[in-house]
C-alpha cells in the first residue's frame, strides 16, 4: 500500500516525514499502523462482497429490455370526486349526518396562556464595552497564545553524532566530541564538520540537517538542549542512546500574536456577548424566583419592570404560537401547572426569549354549529354515495367483460371515454403515477378489459395494446459501463443481505459506514 504523504521529494519512503506526520495526528507510528491494519481488514470483507461480484450480458440485456420497456394502453376513468360533484344532497341527509357524527365535528379544548418574557435583546443597547475591559482581556489572552506559541514553535535543528557502540568506548567519544566543538570555537563551520565526522549519515551529507523540529519531536535531552539555545548557538555535548551529539539551532519559526487592535473585534463581541449572558441570567433567576414565591405573574413583572403578555386562543396539537415549543408543551402537560394553576419554571423559547407562564383561561370542546361544518359533510356524503355507486359500476363493468364485452362497451356502460397512452413509461406520471403502476403489473396476454379500483376510490377499466420492450444497440464503452454498473448494484445487495442475515442470526455489533461505503444513515 502506498500512502503519498509518507514520500519525501525524492519518492523514497522517508521515516522522518512519517513520524512527523503520525505525532501530527495525535498517533503513535503503533497505534496508525493498528488502525490501517483494521481499515485494509474491514475493506476486505465490503470488497469481497461488492468488487467481486459480475453480471452476465444477458442479464444487462433483460434488465434493459424490462427498465426501458414501454405499454401502449387504452383505458375509460371514471373519477370518485367528478362523480360525487354530480349528485344532490338534501338538509335531511346533511341533519341525519350531523346527528350521527357528533364526536366527528368536536372543536378540541383551547388554552389561553400569560407570560412574562424576558428578551436578551432589551439589554444589548446597555452594555459599554471601556478601553480598560479590552486591554485586561487582551492582556489575558496574550498571556494563554503564548503559553500556546511556546509549545508550537518550531525550530530548524542541526546535529553532529558521536556514536558510542562496540567500537568506540563512551570515554572515547567524549574526547572526540570535545575536540570537534573546539575546532568549531576556533571558526570551522557546522555543516562541514558534520559532513566529515558525523555518525548519523542520514543527515550527515546535508550538514546534520534534522529540518524543523517541535517539541516531542527529539530525545528529551536533545530537546531541552536544543530549546535552550538562541540562534547560530551550539550546545554542550547532548548524551542519548545513540550517543553524544553536539545541537546547533539554525532558526526559530516563532508564530507572530496579533497586536491588541487586531483583536479587538473579537475581544469587544465576546465581552459584550458575556456581560448580556449575566444581566439576562441575573434577571432571569429573579423571575423564577419572584414566579416561585407568587400565585400569579403581575408582582413579578412590575418588580422587574417587565410586562404581563397574553395569547390568542390556541389548540393543543396544532403547533401554533408558543405550542409550537416542546418545553412549553410538556410545562402545560404538568399538574402544576395545567390543573392546580401555578407559575411555571423559566422557558427558554427558540428565539431567545425566556419566559416564565401560567394558564390564563381554557375553553373546554364543543360540538361545532351545523353552519359551519355543512360543506364538509356534504362532500363526505357524496363521497360515500359516488364509491357505492363505483362498486356497482365495477360489479356490473366485471359482468359485462366476463360476457364478451369490449372496452368500447364497457366504457358505454361507465359513461366514460375511451382514453389512449402510447408508448408510456414506468415512470411516467400521467394519467396518474398509480394507473401506470397498474398498466405494467397487467400481462400482455390478457386482451380482456380489466377492472381496477384505485387507491383515491378511481374506478378505471384498462387494456394493453402492446408491450415495447426497451434496449437498443449499445456501443463498446456503453455495454462495458452497463455492465459494471450492474456487478456493483448486484454487490451491494449481497453485502446488505449478508448484513441482514448475520443480524437475524448472529450476536454482532455491525459498523456499516465502515463495512457499506453506500450505507445511509437512517437514524433520528
Amino acid at each position: 500500500m502506498s500512502i503519498p504523504e509518507f514520500r519525501d521529494q525524492q519518492g523514497q519512503f522517508s521515516a522522518m516525514q512519517f513520524e512527523q506526520l503520525v505525532r501530527n495526528a495525535g498517533m503513535t507510528q503503533r497505534t496508525f499502523v493498528a488502525g490501517l491494519r483494521l481499515d485494509l481488514l474491514l475493506n476486505q470483507v465490503r470488497a469481497g462482497f461488492e468488487d467481486t461480484d459480475f453480471a452476465l450480458p444477458s442479464e444487462v440485456a433483460e434488465q434493459r429490455r424490462l427498465a426501458e420497456q414501454t405499454r401502449d394502453i387504452r383505458y375509460s376513468l371514471v373519477r370518485a370526486a367528478q362523480l360525487g360533484a354530480s349528485l344532490e344532497v338534501s338538509d335531511a341527509e346533511v341533519n341525519e349526518f350531523y346527528q350521527s357524527n357528533g364526536s366527528s365535528f368536536m372543536r378540541p379544548e383551547a388554552l389561553k396562556l400569560e407570560y412574562v418574557a424576558v428578551d436578551p435583546a432589551r439589554f444589548e443597547s446597555e452594555i459599554d464595552i471601556t478601553d480598560e475591559q479590552i486591554e485586561a482581556e487582551y492582556a489575558v489572552r496574550r498571556a494563554a497564545m503564548e503559553e500556546v506559541a511556546a509549545r508550537a514553535e518550531r525550530r530548524r535543528a542541526a546535529h553532529i553524532l558521536v556514536a558510542v557502540n562496540d567500537d568506540r568506548t563512551t570515554q572515547q567519544a567524549t574526547q572526540l566530541i570535545s575536540s570537534l566543538r573546539d575546532r568549531l570555537e576556533m571558526g570551522e563551520d557546522f555543516a562541514e564538520l558534520a559532513k566529515e565526522a558525523s555518525d548519523d549519515r542520514a543527515t550527515a551529507n546535508n550538514g546534520g540537517d534534522l529540518g524543523p523540529v517541535g517539541r516531542g519531536d527529539l530525545p528529551e535531552s536533545m530537546e531541552q538542549a536544543l530549546f535552550a539555545l538562541a540562534e547560530g548557538d551550539v550546545s554542550a555535548p547532548v548524551r542519548t542512546d545513540a550517543g553524544l551529539h553536539l545541537v546547533r539551532l539554525v532558526s526559530v519559526q516563532a508564530r507572530e500574536l496579533p497586536t491588541v487592535e487586531q483583536n479587538r473585534d473579537a475581544i469587544v463581541a465576546d465581552l459584550r456577548r458575556n456581560e448580556l449572558e449575566f444581566r439576562v441570567t441575573d434577571v432571569t433567576d429573579q423571575l423564577a424566583d419572584l414566579a416561585l414565591a407568587h400565585s400569579d405573574l403581575e408582582m413579578p413583572a412590575e418588580a422587574l419592570g417587565l410586562d404581563v403578555e397574553q395569547t390568542e386562543w390556541l389548540t393543543p396539537g396544532t403547533g401554533r404560537g408558543l405550542l409550537a415549543n416542546a418545553a412549553v408543551r410538556e410545562v402545560l402537560a404538568s399538574d402544576a401547572v395545567r390543573y392546580q394553576g401555578y407559575n411555571s419554571d423559566i422557558i427558554q423559547l427558540d428565539d431567545g426569549r425566556y419566559i416564565v407562564l401560567r394558564l390564563a383561561e381554557v375553553k373546554p370542546e364543543e360540538l361545532r354549529p351545523l353552519s359551519e361544518v355543512r360543506g364538509d359533510i356534504v362532500a363526505a356524503i357524496r363521497r360515500e354515495r359516488a364509491l357505492s355507486k363505483l362498486d356497482q359500476l365495477a360489479s356490473s363493468a366485471r359482468e359485462s367483460i366476463d360476457a364478451g364485452a369490449d372496452l368500447k362497451v364497457v366504457a358505454a356502460l361507465l359513461a366514460a371515454p375511451v382514453s389512449t397512452e402510447a408508448g408510456l413509461t414506468r415512470n411516467a406520471t400521467s394519467p396518474s403515477q398509480e394507473l401506470v403502476r397498474a398498466a405494467f403489473r397487467l400481462s400482455h396476454t390478457a386482451v380482456s378489459p380489466q377492472v381496477l379500483r384505485l387507491a383515491n376510490g378511481d374506478l378505471v377499466a384498462l387494456v394493453v395494446d402492446a408491450v415495447n420492450d426497451g434496449g437498443g444497440e449499445l456501443s463498446e464503452q456503453e455495454h462495458a459501463m452497463a455492465l459494471a454498473e450492474l456487478a456493483e448494484a448486484e454487490g451491494r445487495r449481497s453485502l446488505r443481505h449478508v448484513l441482514g442475515l448475520l443480524r437475524d442470526t448472529t450476536k454482532v455489533k455491525v459498523y456499516e459506514n465502515r463495512l457499506n461505503a453506500n450505507a445511509e444513515d437512517t437514524g433520528f
